[in-house]
């Protein structure tokens, strides 16, 4: 049977937990349209003992849009767009830095899904920064100097994990609009934004360094502590996200599926 979609605002500047998100809902067009509705206002998504197992990831995953497959990080058997989240070890933290989900690419993806399947109890957080919060806070100095202002963004750091020899790059603007909502958010982040074209190198990344130090302020920022079967959804166009490693080498397993997203402007 359907369930009823209800999306409840958390008290955070971004952030809502949904109920009645199953695969059977979004056979519906009108639930998708609500649901895709709260994510670009409220940014990040959580439905609480969703349970989710591959089948019903990318039976969601597939209703909002198109799952795309990762550049560079392996796949699960038999699921070319889910890529398994594991704990790669306490010296291995390639999620725990500020930063939005491979925009190293040309056309960085839209949202981001995580479906936890086993958990560290109380640990493993993961934060979340609204980065059109933060752009409409910045000074107008700085804005102005950003405006059309240009980066380039450099996968490396993916592309050693996975022992790649070539690192994937592409230029996106310091400032983006959101294709849906017209709202501009930055767009820079400290995983893969390189250098801002047009400046020396030092000065480009302490400006990166600058914005997202000024970006991830907790003004700006949703803590979402995650329990057992939490499905989490976010717009990766107007986030950036930072994975608390606090765990050691407790097993943490989650799956994860992305989008096809637009060329920023």
């Amino acid at each position: 049977m359907k369930r009823t979609l209800r999306v409840t605002p958390g008290a955070d500047v971004l952030g809502a937990e949904v109920d009645g998100l199953d695969p059977a809902s979004l056979t519906d067009q009108a639930a998708r349209d609500k649901l895709m509705a709260a994510l670009v206002e409220h940014k990040v998504l959580v439905a609480r003992g969703a349970h989710f197992d591959a089948a019903d990831l990318m039976t969601v995953s597939s209703a909002l849009g198109e799952p795309t497959v990762h550049p560079i990080f392996p796949h699960l058997d038999g699921y070319p767009p889910i890529v398994e989240v594991i704990n790669l070890g306490p010296e291995i933290k390639a999620t725990s830095v500020w930063h939005s989900d491979v925009t190293f690419e040309p056309e960085p993806p839209s949202i981001t899904m995580l479906a936890a399947q086993v958990l560290p109890a109380g640990r493993g957080d993961t934060l979340f920064a609204d980065q059109e919060a933060a752009l409409e806070a910045l000074d107008e100095a700085t804005a102005a100097d950003i405006a059309d202002a240009r980066a380039l963004h450099i996968g490396t750091g993916a592309a050693l994990l996975t022992g790649s020899s070539e690192a994937p790059s592409a230029e996106h603007p310091v400032v983006r609009t959101h294709p849906i909502s017209g709202r501009p958010s930055l767009f820079v982040n400290d995983a893969f934004t390189r250098e801002v074209l047009g400046l020396p190198d030092d000065t480009g990344r302490n400006l990166v360094k600058r914005l997202t130090r000024h970006a991830t302020q907790d003004r700006f920022v949703h803590r979402h502590q995650w329990e057992a079967g939490d499905f989490v959804i976010w717009d990766n166009r107007s986030t950036l996200h930072f994975h608390v490693h606090d765990y050691d080498w407790a097993d943490r397993r989650l799956l994860r599926t992305t989008l096809a997203g637009d060329r920023p402007r």
